[in-house]
């Protein structure tokens, strides 16, 4: 055998190789563990799904981690985590990117609809924006609430960090390209509702389950206010899909997680903490 071939045999058998390492650590985490990480929106839902649902014949712990859409899915990506939760539609970079060398391809799962919802102080004497003054505000064109039949106050913007799925949601659906430099960027919901609670002059948007009525003052947009029922219908001008992504179809525990969120017991739990859930078969 010529010494070229010996080179281009040993060179094939490395490739293989590789590919073989970097499938298998790509298909899953230790045996042990089911890791599900990402959306601040979704965690909750998820910790309270992991809290009831058992994992029949594994003795795998379920470990739920946040952070935001972006992170979850840069784990799921690293082959670091089984379940990406994204609070928003993937983009087409995004799966692109990830089918470069990786297979199998990113699967979503829709399992809930949620409204974006814009806050205000409860003794903010404004009830609705419409689309184009929220996008004005973000913008930075508006920045006294007397501009749009407030007090003569200056707005606070509060808005969520980069890597937020809420926050791309928000500005996709809004058309808004370039934020206020002096927008505060928070890392969670939460932090935005403490933000908005506290400050009578501040302005936020988080995801409707986290409102709290008791703290801060959900605004209707372009009249239509931001409920359960015009959620539901699609009619509230900012409603996204939370989703679930992992690599490829579904497949054992993974799958078993996911379907339990379909059940009577699981879509309950969707419900309970304040957003839709679809079925399997639903359009989106």
């Amino acid at each position: 055998m010529k010494i070229n071939q010996i080179r281009w045999m040993i060179l094939l058998v490395v490739i293989l190789f590789v590919l073989i390492f970097v499938g298998y650590s790509l298909t899953g985490q230790s045996e042990k563990e089911l890791i599900i990480a990402g959306s601040t929106t979704i965690f909750p839902i998820i910790e309270k799904i992991a809290d009831n649902f058992d994992l029949e014949g594994s003795d795998k712990e379920i470990f739920v981690i946040g952070g935001s859409s972006e992170y979850g899915l840069s784990l799921l990506n690293n082959g670091e985590a089984d379940i990406a939760t994204v609070s928003r539609d993937l983009t087409t970079y995004e799966i692109e990117q990830y089918c470069i060398l990786r297979y199998p391809s990113l699967y979503v799962t829709t399992i809930a609809r949620d409204g974006v919802l814009v806050v205000v102080n409860p003794k903010n004497n404004i009830d609705n924006l419409t689309s184009s003054q929220i996008r004005d505000i973000y913008t930075g064109r508006i920045r006294n609430w007397k501009d749009v039949g407030g007090e003569d106050r200056e707005i606070v913007l509060l808005g969520r960090v980069s890597s937020s799925g809420t926050r791309q949601t928000f500005e996709s659906l809004l058309n808004i390209d370039k934020v206020r430099d002096d927008m505060v960027s928070l890392s969670a919901n939460s932090s935005v509702l403490l933000g908005v609670s506290e400050d009578e002059n501040a302005i936020g948007y988080i995801g409707h389950g986290y409102l709290d009525p008791s703290r801060v003052k959900a605004l209707s947009v372009d009249d239509i206010e931001g409920n359960i029922e015009n959620i539901s219908k699609g009619v509230y001008p900012l409603v996204r899909n939370l989703n679930l992504v992992t690599r490829g179809a579904p497949k054992g525990d993974i799958k078993d997680f996911i379907d339990f969120m379909f059940s009577k017991e699981g879509k309950n739990i969707i419900k309970e903490e304040g957003y839709i859930p679809i079925s399997y078969n639903e359009e989106v």
